[in-house]
């Protein structure tokens, strides 16, 4: 049985149509949650936080992902 090699570096060292890389800065919005979930965003360096925002205005966060991890 063949083994499963798959490498995120190496599939977005090949960007391509569908694949692309980005740069974020600290505070950058990423997706809102209200968005449509048309991507998959792999993280390569740094983290991403993942917050909530109620009707009330209090922030919750979710999640904080960094490198190696997979968020949409």
């Amino acid at each position: 049985m063949a083994k499963n090699t798959f490498g995120p570096a190496s599939f977005l060292a090949t960007a391509s149509r569908g694949r692309s890389v980005s740069a974020y800065r600290t505070d950058d919005l990423v997706f809102a949650p209200a968005s449509p979930a048309d991507a998959v965003f792999y993280i390569q360096t740094g983290r991403i936080k993942l917050v909530f925002t109620s009707t009330q205005g209090k922030e919750a966060v979710a999640a904080v992902l960094s490198v190696g991890e997979f968020s949409s």
